[in-house]
């Protein structure tokens, strides 16, 4: 078993990892179970080496300081890595720490049978990403591989990330009067983290005379943490980043106006903000209600619905 820091390595032979071909590299993760690095490693242990990424940094690059996209460390898999330290399949387990930055470096550098990437463990769609681009560059295998082992596991990790996410809403006041604008969309970003959804974030917050009416993020269904378990359909069907036939989430928009209708607020007078311009289907479904007002921060689809809101008699204002 052996232990790399790519930054001892970074300028100079990588012979010492290069002899361990066939080499099966795990990019380093999200956190994951225990058991789920075992099931891995048995996986592919019997055939080639493995090598497990370890992140440098204590998130998933983005997504810092949200506990569903904290990276996986040794401390983690400590019993796992002792056993085997101990047994007789200590030579096909190793080990490689990098800052997340690297990674594109080492996909370079690395002549790998096998590279497996666990769904969550980046930003942004992964077709999108540099390192796609590298791996189809250098025609390396490659696999996106779930982040769990079954979907009990999936739910028992939700559930453990849902206190504190109930934990930290509490803190959201219904009813605070906001002193202006700045002061909503700070918590329209605090919302946004609550998003399961790699490929963007979005947080909403609705007010009525800057008072808080209700908040909400865009929503993995049927559960949080199911395309983190079966992939994200952007990345399964290869689709482009404005896509939204193959989504996984509701946005916020829509969770939203779920909300106001079990709380029976009603939306008359309201103002709605968003870090992104609703896309062209939720526009479509906010024309049709009393909401007076949209502020936001981003653009989307160029400007669509923009025009669309506006044609539709609402106030609309890019902060």
């Amino acid at each position: 078993m052996k232990f790399f820091d790519w930054n001892e390595y970074a300028f100079k032979s990588k012979s010492d990892i290069k002899s361990l071909k066939p080499l099966v590299f795990l990019a380093a993760p999200r956190k994951l179970s225990e058991q789920y690095v075992v099931n891995l490693f048995k996986s592919y242990a019997t055939s080639s080496n493995v090598l497990i990424g370890i992140a440098k940094e204590d998130f998933i690059k983005g997504f810092e300081d949200q506990e569903q996209f904290r990276t996986l460390k040794l401390t983690d898999i400590e019993n796992f890595v002792d056993k085997v330290r101990k047994s007789k399949a200590k030579d096909r387990l190793h080990f490689i720490e990098y800052f997340q930055d690297d990674l594109i470096h080492i996909l370079e550098k690395i002549p790998f049978k096998k590279v497996l990437f666990v769904n969550g463990s980046w930003s942004r769609v992964f077709h999108t990403r540099s390192e796609f681009y590298t791996l189809v560059k250098n025609k390396i295998d490659y696999e996106l591989v779930s982040a769990f082992s079954s979907e009990e596991e999936a739910k028992e990790y939700f559930k453990s990330i849902k206190s504190k996410v109930q934990k930290d809403t509490k803190k959201i006041k219904i009813g605070h009067i906001f002193k202006d604008d700045n002061e909503a969309f700070e918590l329209v970003d605090n919302i946004a983290k609550f998003s399961f959804d790699n490929s963007f974030q979005t947080g909403a917050v609705l007010t009525k005379n800057k008072k808080l009416l209700a908040y909400s993020w865009n929503r993995v269904v049927p559960y949080e943490t199911y395309a983190l378990l079966n992939g994200y359909q952007r990345e399964i069907h290869l689709s482009p980043p404005n896509d939204t036939n193959h989504y996984d989430t509701n946005h916020a928009e829509v969770e939203m106006l779920i909300k106001a209708n079990k709380e029976n607020i009603d939306l008359a007078g309201t103002t709605l903000y968003i870090n992104l311009l609703p896309c062209p289907s939720c526009a479509r479904m906010i024309c049709n209600t009393e909401i007076s007002e949209i502020k936001y921060k981003i653009d989307h689809s160029e400007g669509y619905a923009f025009d669309l809101l506006k044609k539709a008699g609402k106030e609309v204002e890019r902060v």
